[in-house]
This record gives C-alpha cells, structure tokens and sequence, in this order.
C-alpha cells in the first residue's frame, strides 16, 4: 500500500528559503519512494492560491498579518486532513510546526501520526524564545514535538542542541537538505574551471563571515596574485564588505556577482567555473551551498562548526577550519590555489559523497522508512549521533 503523506510548512518555491528546497526534495524524493504525497503551503505575496500549485500542491493564500496566518493556515490544514485523509502529516519548517500544534483531535476524527522537522532557528532562538511572542511560539513549538511520533532534524548538530532544550532524544532522525544530482551532470567537459578562482554563495549577514573570508583572501593574493573571489548574493552586509574589498586592496580580486536564482542556470555556471568552493560561515544547522558545490565536483572549505562538518568531510572532500581564524582559513585557501592535485581529488569525493548520502533520491527512500514505522507505530528513533560520541 502506498502511504499518503501530507507535507505542511510556510516556505515552498518559489521561496528561496533553505526550508522551501528542503520540503520540494522531500516531495520529490518521497513520491520517487512511492509515496503519494500532497503538500499544502502558503502562496508568495503576489501568486494566485487558486491557479498555482495543481493537485500536487495546494497553496494557502498570503496575508502579511502574523495572527491571520495562523488562522488561515490551520483553517487550510484541518480542511486538508479531512479531504487527502493521509496516514501521517509531516511539517517541513517552524511555522508549520506551531500551526500543526493547533490542530485539535475528536473521536470521530482523530489526528494522524505527525513528524514535525528542527531546521534551525526554530529551536536555537525560539526555544525557549527571548520575547513574548517568541516565548509563546515556543509553546506552540514544544507543544507539536510533544504529540509528534518522530522529529526530522537537519543535522547532527542540531540534535545535539535539540536534545539540550529537551527534546526526547530516542524521537529525532536525521533529515538533511538534498540536491537532484542530474542538475550538476552534463557538460562538465564543456566549462573549463579557473584554477585561480573561488566561489562563495551566502547571503550577505554577519553569520556568513564573509568580512572573514575577505581577509584571508588579502593574505594569499600575495602569493596568488591572479586570485579571484566571485560572492553570490545580497544582504544587509553588501556595502560594508565593499568597502572592506576596497580598505584590503582587493578590488581587482574580488565580483559581487549578486543574488542568483536558485538551482538556476546561471548559478550552476559559476559552479561549473570556479577551482573550488570557500564558506566560512558559523551556526549553519545546515549550509545547502556546501551540498551543491559538492554535488558540482568541487572541493569545498568550511568551518568546523554547526553542521557543516555533516556535509564537508576534512581531507576526503574538503577542509575545516576552525570558526573565525583567518590565518586558518588563508592556510587552506592558499593549500588548494596552491595544488591542483589536492583539488580535484577532493572534488571528485565529494561528488561520491553527496551522490551517496545527499540526493533526493536517499532522503526520499529514508523518509519513506520513516514515514512506514511511524504509521506502523513501529519508529524506535534514528541513528544520529557521531562515531566519536
């Protein structure tokens, strides 16, 4: 029998939020496991709720009133329940979860079991939450984690932090984001790579580091005077880090190449271009930038921090570095412009890596086994926590 799977949360592209990939690899994923899989979601400001979407995907219209939408989001999910009548209802982002922990149960109709997901700041800075909205949200929060039958979290990371705000930790499963592989195959031959060139995507805030990749960089261009640093993206931080660029003398040296379309052509081409990939970000639950550099072959650099380290695996697909160390950082950069060798062996263990344990098609078949223990009331809890633990 195929399971009916409801996925429930606020964010759906055309969002570029990392929640919104994150619920259409799990749709795509479970419903290649054979899942029949609806999922309810709220339309962007400006989209028809009526016209976009189809059967597949049903769209809440968009109000910017926080109140009505809760209200219309848990008037759209009980309407959902009773039309689809799924086997388990699965939450894909905060606001999903809080609205799911509204939902009421009768005798005559009672709740399927629910996942709810951990994604991020959904429970590092809203449980318990520092204001009292925040405070409440935490409510609603703890509320849905204590009727939930399972609890998807991002990273191994984040489990740990879960566990630490007291999420029962024989519930939580690890649910990574996962990238189609198929969109990094191809012409691979047909873009040839700069050997000096290093590529970043981030939004422009003061999590990412990019003000400390911009300093490492300074220290190598001496010995790579051709080096080139391309940064995607836009944010709060862009003027700022341009005028740092210009302070280090690095205006030569680095593109503001702005933001790109997510999964886009144009974003895969600077993929398909750059040496290798360099982040240098803290307190990520989980970076999906760091899945699709690799899923595009290229050795990837990041910190030794948050769940980073679930994705860039140090010396077999790239290197860590230890949080806000630039002369680390400088080392590592100057260590892959340096050996192109290095480069390309880590580059292609990566591809392997992200192949195997981020595709659509491994989050699809695990949370399809999930999903079946759960409705089977079968689910003794995920394998999540580190070798070395």
């Amino acid at each position: 029998m195929s399971l009916r799977i409801l996925l429930f949360g606020t964010e759906f592209p055309p969002s570029a939020a990392g929640t919104a990939s994150y619920a259409q690899a799990l749709a795509t994923g479970l419903m290649r496991a054979g899942a029949d899989v609806r999922v309810l979601t709220q339309a962007p400001a400006g989209i028809d709720a009526a016209t976009e979407g189809g059967d597949q995907i049903r769209r809440i219209p968009h109000t910017g009133s926080v109140l009505r939408r809760y209200w219309r989001c848990r008037q759209a999910l009980q309407r959902e329940l009773a039309e689809f009548q799924p086997h388990c209802l699965w939450t894909t982002n905060g606001m999903g979860t809080r609205v799911a922990s509204l939902l009421s149960s009768t005798g005559t109709d009672p709740l399927p079991p629910m996942i709810s997901c951990v994604r991020g700041s959904d429970i590092t800075t809203r449980l318990p939450g520092r204001t009292p909205t925040r405070w409440f949200e935490s409510l609603l929060h703890r509320r849905c984690y204590r009727r939930s039958a399972a609890i998807a979290v991002v990273s191994r990371a984040l489990c740990e932090v879960a566990v630490t705000k007291g999420l029962p930790s024989k519930h939580l499963f690890l649910s990574p984001p996962a990238f189609d592989v198929s969109l990094s195959a191809g012409d691979d031959g047909a873009t040839e790579r700069s050997s000096t060139t290093i590529l970043t995507v981030a939004r422009l805030q003061r999590q990412k580091r990019i003000d400390v990749l911009l300093r490492a960089l300074a220290n190598v261009r001496v010995r790579h005077q051709q080096v080139r640093l391309v940064i995607v993206g836009d944010g709060p931080q862009l003027e700022r880090l341009q005028k740092l660029a210009v302070d280090l003398d690095l205006q030569s040296h680095v593109e503001f190449a702005g933001p790109l379309e997510p999964r886009s052509a144009e974003l895969f081409k600077r993929y398909r271009e750059a040496a290798f990939f360099a982040l240098a970000s803290v307190g990520e639950g989980m970076g999906n930038v760091f899945i699709e550099a690799g899923a595009f072959g290229l050795a990837t650099i990041g910190c030794d921090d948050g769940g980073t380290p679930d994705v860039v695996q140090h010396e077999k697909t790239g290197l860590l570095v230890p949080p806000d160390n630039e002369d680390a950082l400088a080392a590592a950069l100057d260590r892959l412009l340096g050996e192109a060798e290095l480069r390309q062996r880590l580059g292609a263990q990566a591809r392997t890596w992200i192949a195997d344990h981020f595709s659509i098609e491994t989050l699809g078949k695990t949370s399809y086994q999930i999903a079946q223990q759960v409705v089977a009331g079968s689910y003794r809890g995920g394998d999540w926590r580190r070798e070395d633990d």
